[in-house]
């Protein structure tokens, strides 16, 4: 994707964050995150499938 200029806004459906999932003494190293890691780890943390669904944007080019 990033290959492509695009950039994600916000992730709906799978990929959302879901910190109450973390142990507290997770907290701060998660919020240390880049997005894209704390969508991966969200992902494995829930239960439940769901469609990826993506807000997109195009970055400006150079």
């Amino acid at each position: 994707m990033r290959a492509s200029g695009f950039t994600v806004r916000e992730m709906l459906g799978q990929g959302r964050e879901y910190p109450q999932l973390l142990p507290p003494e997770w907290q701060k190293d998660y919020e240390k995150l880049p997005p894209e890691a704390k969508w991966r780890l969200s992902e494995l943390l829930a239960f439940g499938g769901a469609s990826f669904r993506l807000i997109l944007r195009k970055d400006k080019a150079g």
